[in-house]
């Protein structure tokens, strides 16, 4: 295994992200009986999250296995994740919470106020257990929980 980039995992992704993109627009969609059929298939594009799980899963398994011998790999692995990461996870919230204050609309599809701590110290996954719904309405946040 290699850490450079490996072309041919992008047609997969491709098709993860097509089959994302079509079941959320499901939801744009009247169910009527020449789109039944239509959205019916477009209804499976939902494996596509599960599709970016398991390459996600190959490749951080091949980075661990390829940098093992190396000295605090897995330091070194936990850093490159959070300058990666962290950088726009921050500036989404900052200008989501920040423009929340002061449009309704936007405060109506973020989650509640008491729940903003959660997603500034990276554990937003929490208080959905807090409020017994394992499908919390975290609106414009929502993809965050993975």
């Amino acid at each position: 295994m290699s850490l450079r980039h490996k072309p041919e995992l992008d047609g997969i992704r491709g098709i993860a992200i097509l089959g994302v993109l079509a079941t959320h627009s499901c939801a744009y969609m009247a169910v009527t009986p020449g789109t039944k059929p239509f959205l019916t298939l477009m209804y499976f594009g939902q494996w596509g999250v599960d599709l970016f799980f398991a390459l996600s899963g190959f490749l951080i398994t091949g980075i661990l296995l390829e940098t093992k011998s190396a000295t605090n790999y897995f330091r070194s692995f936990y850093a490159r994740r959070a300058l990666r990461i962290w950088p726009i996870y921050y500036s989404v919230l900052a200008i989501l919470f920040s423009v929340a204050l002061i449009s309704p609309w936007v405060a109506a599809n973020t989650p509640p106020r008491q729940e903003w701590r959660s997603y500034l110290f990276y554990l937003q996954n929490i208080p959905m257990f807090w409020a017994n719904n394992i499908f919390p309405q975290t609106g414009m946040l929502g993809h965050f929980c993975s």
